[in-house]
């Protein structure tokens, strides 16, 4: 969206934990040959990956459909690092949306009953905020809603199975601002 708005895309950067991904989306956009974007193929976890070259150089992380990967503890961890690309003023922005949930707490997934995510609702992604800003001496501003779209009732009419998107699922959409 930055880029159809005007953005110079030689000033943006994407990234992902494969190369191939960035690849399919360059013969998705047939843009390979005028996009100038910066991608980096690189595990968020890895204070070692290639990440670490952008480090406090962003203004602005999207992330949609991320977090909502991991467990709570992922997630804190997730989003330090995010802190940690973010420049250092006030104004650093990180903005998304992940699939949430009106009763916030652990979701057990149906594919691997093994993996556990965690579904925030507004107050425990604020929360979980608070949190983040008092491990990295940081403050932050965050606007966090559950959007009206019922998201189990859209997986039953696909026919996907309910455990997939459990009862109470919603979009969790945030804008999270630096204010210190």
């Amino acid at each position: 969206m930055l880029l159809f708005d005007g953005a110079p895309s030689e000033n943006t950067y994407g990234s992902d934990l494969e190369k191939n991904f960035m690849d399919i989306g360059y013969d998705l956009f047939l843009d390979k040959s005028t996009l100038k974007t910066t991608f980096i193929a690189a595990d968020i976890f890895d204070e070692d990956s290639e990440l670490k070259q952008i480090a406090g150089d962003i203004d602005i992380v999207h992330a949609a459909s991320f977090l909502h990967l991991f467990d709570e503890e992922g997630q804190h961890k997730a989003c330090r690092r995010i802190v940690k690309l973010l420049k250092g003023k006030a104004g650093s922005l990180f903005i998304g949306r992940q699939i949430g949930n009106v009763d916030a707490g652990v979701h057990v997934g149906s594919i691997d009953s093994s993996r556990k995510r965690f579904r925030h609702n507004s107050q425990t992604f604020e929360e979980m905020w608070k949190k983040v800003g008092e491990e990295t001496g940081t403050k932050w501003k965050v606007d966090a809603y559950l959007e009206d779209q019922n998201l189990h009732a859209m997986a039953e009419k696909m026919g996907l199975e309910s455990a997939t998107i459990p009862p109470g699922s919603k979009w969790l959409s945030f804008a999270v601002r630096r204010e210190a």
